[in-house]
């Protein structure tokens, strides 16, 4: 029997093609998409880390930046000779902060000895009215960390075990300091430098005895009057006044308030450097 051979037509063939081709895209698009669909969890999962990482670069983008300001600023910063003038308790309360005292200092000189500049500084201390010396001048101009030497050697005295058995019957442990009289000697200090050069620091653990707070306020604002800068810094001792109080003390008087803990050499080093634009 004849039995005719199945014809393609042109559209047949085309419509193969097509589909063939379509199949082919699908199956090409599904096997390059399943490890996406396959990851889409894990993705989820690292979305926090791409975010903190987003945030940790834009962060040291931000402190490169800062950084480079700094550096410009420190290019046009001027330092010059610096006076100062430190109002310290040295009750037996107060002694044993004070090689934090002394670090302080050797910073600060280390720093200025550095850029060829001197530091004029004096220091008062004070106790209680009651002791056998209420305040206690040291007052010399040093060039270089070298010349505190005397300075240093002083504290070593102050906070040494000889010096506090010697003196224990004559050193209140609390309560209220002669701050009143050590005002009155600072208020009446030679200064040898400018006022924009001139700088007080008042280290307390406690305040001025009741009957003299009103005195001690005037005279702190009085005192603030001649220099650039006027600054209590407070240290929290066994017996020291509640912070509060501290705080009000500085207020009133209208001074700079320094926390316990914190550096007071930081302050000369943001109020002392005075920039100056290059021509």
């Amino acid at each position: 029997m004849y039995q005719p051979k199945p014809s393609r037509s042109i559209f047949g063939v085309a419509s193969m093609d097509l589909f063939a081709s379509a199949l082919g895209a699908f199956v090409i698009l599904t096997i390059v998409s399943l490890p996406f669909f396959m990851n889409s969890n894990r993705s989820e999962e690292s979305q926090p880390m791409v975010e903190q990482y987003n945030r940790l670069y834009n962060q040291n983008e931000n402190l490169r930046q800062q950084l480079e300001q700094l550096q410009q600023q420190n290019e046009r910063i001027s330092i010059n000779d610096l006076e100062l003038l430190l109002l310290v308790d040295f009750s037996n309360s107060y002694a044993s902060f004070l090689d934090g005292l002394e670090y302080e200092l050797r910073t600060l000189a280390k720093f200025w000895n550095r850029r060829g500049k001197k530091i004029h500084l004096s220091l008062l201390l004070y106790g209680d009215q009651n002791t056998r010396y209420p305040t206690l001048q040291a007052n010399m101009e040093v060039q270089g960390r070298d010349d505190l030497s005397a300075v240093y050697a002083l504290l070593h005295r102050i906070r040494s075990d000889t010096f506090q058995q010697m003196n224990d019957s004559h050193l209140n442990r609390d309560g209220p300091e002669a701050l009143h009289l050590a005002l009155e000697e600072a208020n009446s200090h030679h200064w040898s430098l400018p006022e924009a050069q001139r700088f007080v620091f008042v280290h307390y653990d406690n305040i001025c005895y009741p009957q003299q707070m009103e005195n001690c306020t005037e005279q702190l604002h009085t005192l603030s009057q001649q220099v650039a800068s006027l600054f209590m810094k407070y240290t929290q001792t066994a017996t020291s006044v509640d912070r509060e109080q501290a705080i009000v003390l500085a207020q009133q008087s209208g001074t700079t308030f320094i926390d316990s803990g914190q550096s007071w050499t930081l302050q000369i080093f943001n109020s002392a450097d005075i920039p100056v634009l290059k021509d």
